[in-house]
């Protein structure tokens, strides 16, 4: 077990336990390891479990109370929840995330914990329990989005969407009246060709920040959501079905 300490952020990452304790490098390749696992150092840690609490979104005047009331040396970690872009239904969700000073804003609730935690709790220390961008499964919209991450070097895949609990499995869409059905596709793609590029493209064009060091507006690529999803070698690719018409499994 070890930690690695930023020196900027002074945050650590703890790992866990290593299973090769005890384990030796084999003579033939050097690469496998075999033998039996040694538990002792494991065991030693399992000893000293950290009690951690109360969880949940930081509120000041809540916070505080229950830090009065906590005893002296019961608590290890004073933890609380982060999901910073709010609820995944708020229909300003996207600007949110592109923009830098709202993202910026957390650091506030950082600051504020930390201090309650030096005031009340001093034994303790700060820990961040459970983190993500919007709570409540990100958005409602109707719809469906699907990733896609072709790995190969010189393979092209090409893949339909459909709906498989049918006897005809083809997507089906709810289009509105007298529109043809189109995709949203988002293809991430390095530069060149070279996967060791600083340089992302997104559809062909360099997704960079602007002039004004803004982040840059991300268009999809609009296709028939009929046609098949073409999927190029060493890419990323994200897909956004409007009002995908299938069947639900519960």
């Amino acid at each position: 077990m070890f930690s690695l300490e930023s020196t900027k952020s002074r945050v650590k990452l703890i790992f866990g336990l290593n299973a090769l304790t005890g384990k030796k490098n084999t003579v033939e390749d050097k690469l496998n390891w075999v033998g039996n696992w040694n538990p002792k150092n494991a065991i030693s840690l399992m000893k000293r479990p950290k009690v951690i609490g109360p969880g949940g979104f930081y509120g000041k005047e809540w916070f505080q109370s229950f830090l009065l009331n906590v005893a002296p040396g019961v608590v290890d970690g004073v933890t609380h929840h982060i999901y910073n872009l709010g609820a995944g239904v708020d229909k300003d969700l996207i600007n949110k995330i592109q923009d830098p000073f709202y993202l910026s804003q957390v650091a506030e609730t950082f600051k504020s914990v930390a201090q309650a935690v030096k005031e009340f709790t001093p034994w303790a220390a700060p820990w961040v329990g459970e983190a993500g961008g919007a709570y409540n499964s990100g958005s409602k919209d109707p719809g469906v989005t699907v990733l896609l991450i072709n790995m190969s070097n010189s393979i092209t895949f090409n893949v339909s969407l459909v709906d498989d609990m049918n006897l005809y499995p083809i997507l089906k869409t709810v289009p509105g009246r007298g529109q043809k059905t189109m995709r949203e596709e988002y293809h991430l793609t390095p530069k060149d060709g070279n996967i060791q590029s600083d340089v992302v493209l997104l559809n062909g064009t360099p997704l960079q920040l602007t002039k004004s060091l803004d982040i840059p507006k991300m268009k999809p690529q609009l296709v028939d959501a009929s046609f098949p999803i073409t999927t190029k070698p060493d890419s990323i690719i994200f897909i956004r079905v409007e009002r995908f018409n299938a069947l639900t499994c519960g």
